[in-house]
């Protein structure tokens, strides 16, 4: 009877037991299921937040880098403005309207080293310049000087010496008599830096840098004094390196004056 009784409650114990081995295992599912919803919800609204903040990011770069763009254009335009405003000044004195080319020079060799320029000189109507130096050149076949032959200032584009040792802009402007009609035009060689010392300051983010293309292509500006010396141009390049397709493109849209991102 006794023995009876054992097993009896050795069974009821191996029924307890697995009952509550049941029970842990449905906890067990119910926690593993429960965690698992958390971690999906927890995906879900950390996916959510980070698109919406890369929405939000994406939006403001585009909206931000046009605008740095526009406000480098802004700078130098603004430089240029003052740069020819200041050879201007220099056609207006006294001694440049004689037409005294012993006076002129004295002034002008005094005007190239205050103001820093490479060469500075007079250009008759014809287009042949008398540099302070002693040394000659003609610019008659060039837009800016027949700009300057209609009464405006001009200036070229950037121009590479040709020991391709420095890059320059030439500024010019009409030197008037009393009459206020154009007699002959000042030439002043700037130094190209200028524009490249500009980029330089502007960029976007830690690795961000800006540079300026002329109307052909050609890199007028940027940190790579080199490819500014040697006029590269990824336009030309792209035509025998589908490498640059992409980059050409860009550029053409650009050459045609179009703004964005």
């Amino acid at each position: 009877m006794s023995f009876r009784k054992s097993v009896v409650q050795t069974d009821k114990l191996e029924d307890n037991m697995l009952n509550l081995f049941r029970n842990l295992k449905i906890g067990s599912k119910l926690i593993a299921g429960v965690a698992m919803l958390l971690a999906i919800v927890s995906f879900l609204i950390g996916y959510i937040s980070y698109s919406q903040a890369a929405r939000a990011m994406q939006s403001q770069v585009e909206e931000n880098i046009p605008m740095t763009a526009e406000y480098g254009a802004r700078i130098i335009q603004n430089r240029l403005k003052y740069l020819i405003s200041e050879v201007e000044g220099i056609t207006r004195s006294s001694s440049i309207r004689t037409m005294n080319w012993e006076i002129q020079r004295h002034l002008l060799e005094l005007e190239k080293q205050s103001r820093g320029y490479l060469a500075i000189g007079i250009a008759s109507r014809s287009g042949y310049i008398n540099y302070t130096d002693g040394s000659r050149d003609s610019i008659e076949n060039t837009d800016f000087f027949r700009k300057s032959l209609q009464g405006e200032s001009g200036f070229s584009g950037l121009l590479v010496s040709k020991e391709k040792k420095h890059f320059y802009t030439i500024i010019t402007a009409p030197i008037k008599n009393d009459d206020n009609q154009t007699i002959a035009v000042l030439v002043a060689h700037i130094n190209g830096e200028w524009l490249s010392e500009i980029t330089d300051q502007i960029g976007y983010g830690a690795r961000g840098y800006s540079y300026i293309i002329d109307e052909t292509g050609a890199l007028i500006a940027y940190e790579n004094r080199d490819w500014v010396i040697n006029r590269q141009n990824f336009v030309e390049e792209s035509k025998n390196n589908p490498d640059y397709a992409r980059l050409a493109a860009m550029f053409l849209r650009m050459i045609e004056g179009a703004s964005g991102f």
